[in-house]
Parts: structure tokens; sequence; C-alpha cells
């Protein structure tokens, strides 16, 4: 038995251990976590010492922090390649932990990442229901609404659904804008076969063969300023941002490398250094 004060302490501990330490592969997405990491040689029955290439890699989890709805203990029995339970127990942790948690209906205790916000809003509004099969790997489904309301929405793969790719004679590439916003009204046939040529003008027919080059962002994403900010805040921001925090110290935001307004790739490492 222990008292609140040391349970408090050592649940602030276990969030670090999420946060800054060992365990940041288990960062949850709307909930906070806590837990350790651990790594353990195993004995090697031929020589009765310990083996240094055979491993226990574990993480064992809760979140979220303050009222704890899950509690998940992973482990690895010998690994193969990198073997410390950070690296490969922890992102296990975060994706049975996620998955479980949203499906429970667990309040979230933290914002969202905007990406997801979305994705997790449909997803409570659609409950499976039972017996409803699964059949992982199959091709999604679409419908094909025609304009006449008394045909019947054919199901058809995506790549069915896409229309044929853009290109100009004699092999020309062209710059396919992606600039509308999104409709929740369902697409019509017209909607299907058009994909503009440019902003201002569309070809009135399409190739069947060619390339299409989607230009989706110019230059990268922009860091965004992380000084000021809290371990946490930093975090959150990265994620938002596509990024990938590399956090070091505690406290606050003092610097960071790229600086802020860099334009980098998706999924690029900033380092922030923390200090109080």
């Amino acid at each position: 038995m222990i008292s609140s004060y040391t349970a408090a302490e050592m649940r602030s501990m276990m969030q670090k251990v999420v946060l800054e330490g060992t365990a940041r592969r288990a960062f949850l997405d709307g909930y906070s976590a806590g837990g350790k990491t651990g790594t353990g040689q195993k004995v090697d029955p031929a020589t009765g010492a310990y083996s240094k290439t055979k491993y226990n890699a574990t993480f064992a989890g809760f979140a979220p922090l303050n009222n704890p709805q899950v509690v998940v203990a992973v482990i690895l029995d010998s690994p193969v390649g990198p073997h410390q339970g950070g690296q490969v127990s922890a992102p296990v942790f975060r994706r049975i932990a996620q998955q479980v948690l949203e499906y429970l209906h667990v309040p979230h205790d933290l914002p969202l990442s905007p990406k997801n916000q979305l994705l997790y809003a449909k997803m409570r509004d659609q409950d499976l229901e039972e017996g409803t099969p699964d059949h992982p790997g199959e091709p999604l489904e679409t419908a094909e609404i025609d304009g006449d309301s008394s045909d019947t929405a054919k199901p058809q793969s995506v790549a069915q659904a896409l229309p044929p790719a853009t290109a100009g004679g004699n092999g020309e590439v062209v710059q396919a804008a992606m600039r509308e916003p999104v409709s929740d009204k369902p697409p019509t046939h017209a909607d299907q076969t058009k994909m503009p040529a440019s902003p201002s003008e569309a070809p009135a027919t399409l190739p069947n063969t060619g390339t299409v080059v989607l230009d989706v962002e110019q230059g990268g994403i922009e860091v965004p300023s992380f000084i000021g900010k809290t371990v946490r805040g930093a975090v959150e921001a990265a994620q938002d941002a596509g990024l990938e925090l590399e956090p070091v110290g505690s406290g606050v935001a003092r610097q960071q490398s790229p600086a802020a307004g860099t334009h980098v790739a998706a999924g690029s490492r900033v380092t922030v250094q923390f200090g109080r």
C-alpha cells in the first residue's frame, strides 16, 4: 500500500518516460499515458551466463493517466534486430491502446491532432454491427452514383473510381491542381471524370495513358516555433505539423533546430532544447 502522494509521483515519472524518455514511441493521440520500458538479457543455457544476443523487450503502460481504463503489457521474447523495449514494444502498446480506448469510447483527455479529429468523429457515428464480416486486404469500395436517381448505386474499387491519368499529347505531363474543397455530397458521374489540367481550363477529353503530377505542397512543411512551449505542447504541435520532435531536457523550449520558418520534408525530425 502506497500513499496517494507517492502514487501521483509515480504517475508523473511514468508519464515522463512516454514524453521525454525511452518510450516516446508509445505516445497516444488524444490520451495521456504512462509506462516503463524494459530490456533484459536472457540466460544462455549453453553457458549459464547472460546472452549477448537474446533479450526480452518489454513495455508496460496505462491510459489515460489520471483515470486509467486500460493497462497493456507487451513482452517480446528474443526479438530479431532492434531489441530494446522502447524500440519494439512501445509501438505495439501504442497501436493496441489507441484502438482499445477508441473502441471503448473512453473520453479524450487531450486534444486530438487535427488530421484525426474527423476520422474519430466518423468512427463514433458508425458503430459496427454484430456479425459484420471483416475482409482484410480487400480493396475499398465506393458507390458510383449517376444523375438518374432510379439507378442502383454499384460498388466499385477505388482504383476503378479514379479518373484516367491526365496527360497532354505526345506524353506531355500535365499538372493536376488539387485545390477544390472537399464536399460531403456524393460525387456525380461528371465529378468523377473531371480533372482540370489547370485552375482555369480543363481538357475536353482525357487520354487513357500518361502521367499525373500532383502539386500538393510547395517547399515542404514549414517548421513552427516551439519556443516557450512545454514538452507536451511542443510534442502536440510537432504532431499537428507532421514532424517528429526530439526533446532535450525539461521545462520550456529555449532553442530549436531547424529554426522556425524553415521548410522541411514531412516526417522530418526537429530537435528542441528545453530548460527552466
